[in-house]
């Protein structure tokens, strides 16, 4: 029996990683048949990625964005053209375009989600190639302080999180067709935390594989609203930049996942920024 795999992926301005992922997905190693169609959006690279990717593999479905998706929304137009073009389909295996897959790391992924039943999102984890350092993966929220998450890096035994980085993640059909895709509400970031939530309140677990999947290194916060060298103004321009907490994006995700005391959690970025924090 043929597994029939949908991987999804947006790319900018990142040829030579975009390439990287491209070629460690056609070197998995699988110990069954797996077809694995591959949908690219690329957000109006300008460094010659997509016609990289169309010269070397062909195979490839490619999508072209206007330069405004970003992660989020990229990956959600990625989502609705494999929907479109494909109707049999057993999993999505979302991977962000700068993590360098190892080559069992979808054969594991399987496994996990096989091990529970196909009945939840299974999460990859990253390491640092360099520090060795744990990066990306399983994410648990804070009990009382909602909108406070701490990654919780892998074991040798599956664990149950509260959400996730989608650097690595399977989504089973079924979860799909209970939670959906991403939510365009979100342009940039947010997104994969907010999809782990939904699928929390519906009942479905998110389990962090065992062990690593593959590299990646952690994005640092120098010149991010978080860099408190900056001054107060600039930090208020970034925060509210795409990639730093959009007011309105913020304010859904805060008032969707934070609890009773939302409004409070909401305005904690602001506060920390005034408090040079």
């Amino acid at each position: 029996m043929t597994v029939k795999l949908v991987t999804l992926i947006t790319s900018f301005n990142r040829k030579e990683k975009t390439l990287e992922v491209l070629s460690r997905l056609a070197s998995q190693r699988f110990s069954e048949v797996v077809q694995n169609d591959i949908f690219l959006t690329d957000d109006k690279s300008r460094d010659g990625t997509l016609e990289e990717v169309r010269r070397l593999f062909p195979q490839v479905m490619t999508y072209s964005g206007d330069g405004n998706l970003y992660w989020n929304r990229g990956m959600i137009n990625s989502w609705r053209a494999a929907i479109k073009y494909r109707h049999d389909i057993d999993y999505f295996f979302l991977v962000n375009d700068d993590t360098e897959i190892f080559e069992d790391c979808i054969e594991n992924l399987l496994r996990t989600s096989r091990s529970f039943g196909d009945n939840s999102i299974i999460v990859g984890s990253t390491v640092d190639r360099y520090t060795k350092e744990f990066s990306y993966g399983g994410v648990i929220q804070n009990k009382i302080k909602k909108l406070k998450f701490t990654r919780v890096e892998p074991k040798e035994t599956p664990l149950v999180v509260d959400t996730f980085n989608a650097n690595v993640v399977l989504i089973p059909f079924g979860v799909f067709q209970r939670v959906g895709m991403l939510d365009s509400t979100f342009v940039h970031s947010m997104g994969d935390f907010d999809y782990g939530l939904r699928a929390k309140y519906k009942g479905i677990k998110t389990i962090a594989a065992p062990n690593y999947h593959g590299f990646c290194s952690r994005n640092n916060s120098e010149n991010t609203w978080l860099d408190k060298n900056l001054s107060i103004s600039k930090r208020f321009r970034l925060i509210n930049s795409v990639k730093g907490l959009p007011f309105g994006e913020w304010f859904k995700f805060a008032n969707r996942h934070g609890g009773a005391a939302w409004l409070l959690y909401f305005l904690s970025p602001y506060i920390r920024i005034l408090g040079r924090r």
